[in-house]
């Protein structure tokens, strides 16, 4: 049986560079069944690119409006909930899809029945579309090894420890719904959902870039333009995200039991926990610099440091960033 695709994107004044991505979309060499998009409410021309675009597509284009802005992760929960494709792919508004991408990602889904999750590598871009030097995975020090212990069930921590699956390379089979709704809200979507589909295993990664990811100093997460390093094992670098990640990885304890029993070992379970009550001491740190001396040195002593976050880039920023 061949399997249909669903493209779900969510937009949010893209105008700058919508056309780009939809004309990437009309151009893969296979084309989904239907692209869903939900728009935030948006304020510029992002609207009128999509129902353009929507009289010229040869599958179904179906657009939202949200009269109220939400947010990222509620525009693309409403969306994952009503995709009828076999396999979902997320898609940002600013990037730009090589052709190939959805051919080659379906190809695995079609021939790997086990494999409930794809991601491929991808291209970085400036806000003109210049190609940049090396790649997502290589500035992200995402190594082989790391993408083989993903594929065989055993990448759970490192990736939410340190996320190298963005939601912008990344396909899993409709099935996985029931796991991963609804959304966490103590972190991005992506990110939820491929720590889900890595708990479960079958999470395999196709080696050759597939998107070109674009960098313009406004993405809304991830790398940003001038950075040298993406997505920063201090989660979010603020204290309040840190709270909220803390949450987030209980949460990811408790789905994981939920539904699919029996996936979380014991020592992958500790590692959670230890890391969630690590970024919650730290979102508690206290006001003064000197009254953080004692608790960061503790930690230090610990290796959590080490294991959970930037090591001395992040005792630095303890010990200096502000405090309200």
């Amino acid at each position: 049986m061949t399997l249909s695709a669903s493209i779900l994107l969510a937009t949010c004044n893209g105008e700058a560079y919508i056309e780009p991505l939809l004309k990437s979309i009309m151009r893969q060499r296979r084309a989904p069944s239907e692209l869903l998009v939900s728009d935030d409410a948006s304020e510029d021309g992002t609207v009128g690119a999509i129902e353009r675009f929507a009289e010229e597509a040869a599958f179904q284009v179906l657009l939202q409006r949200n009269d109220v802005r939400l947010d990222v992760v509620t525009n693309f929960e409403r969306l994952v909930e009503r995709a009828s494709g076999d396999v979902i792919f997320l898609c940002d508004q600013d990037d730009v899809w090589l052709p190939e991408k959805v051919a080659r990602l379906m190809d695995v889904f079609q021939d790997r029945p086990d494999v409930i999750g794809v991601f491929s590598d991808s291209f970085l871009v400036d806000s003109s579309g210049d190609r940049r030097r090396g790649t997502f995975w290589s500035t992200i020090h995402c190594r082989a090894a790391d993408r083989a212990a993903l594929a065989d069930g055993r990448g759970l921590i490192d990736l939410v420890t340190r996320p190298c699956v963005p939601g912008h390379a990344l396909g899993f089979r409709s099935s996985a719904r029931e796991l991963i709704l609804p959304l966490s809200r103590g972190c991005l979507h992506d990110m939820w959902i491929s720590r889900l589909l890595a708990g479960v295993g079958g999470l395999l990664a196709v080696e050759q870039p597939l998107v070109e990811y674009r960098l313009h100093g406004a993405n809304a997460a991830g790398l940003r333009a001038n950075a040298r390093r993406a997505f920063s094992r201090d989660a979010w670098n603020a204290p309040g995200q840190w709270a909220q990640e803390a949450v987030a990885t209980e949460e990811l304890i408790g789905r994981l039991h939920e539904r699919a029993p029996g996936v979380l070992g014991t020592a992958d379970e500790a590692a959670l926990r230890e890391r969630a009550s690590f970024l919650e001491h730290r979102s508690l740190l206290p006001s003064g610099r000197l009254h953080r001396i004692r608790p960061i040195t503790a930690e230090v002593v610990s290796g959590r440091y080490s294991r959970y976050s930037n090591g001395l880039r992040s005792i630095g920023l303890d010990l200096l960033r502000q405090v309200d």
